[in-house]
């Protein structure tokens, strides 16, 4: 995917975090700025997603694959 895909993407996950934030939507977000080697912000947007579902398992996944980096 190229650079500009991704930031359109964020700037669409962001717009729909303001309205109604999901643990799925956190992941997807982390997911992005994992591409985008952005790694501390992927952290967070993954601890985020652990705040409304501290069972979800995608977003301790997207911790994981931070961590063995």
């Amino acid at each position: 995917a190229r650079r500009g895909d991704y930031d359109k993407a964020l700037t669409l996950y962001d717009k729909a975090l303001a309205v109604e934030p999901t643990p799925l939507t956190w992941v997807n977000k982390g997911n992005i700025l994992l591409a985008l080697n952005r790694d501390s912000d992927a952290r967070a947007a993954f601890r985020k997603a652990l705040e409304l579902d501290p069972d979800n398992k995608h977003a301790l996944s997207g911790l994981a694959l931070l961590d063995s980096r």
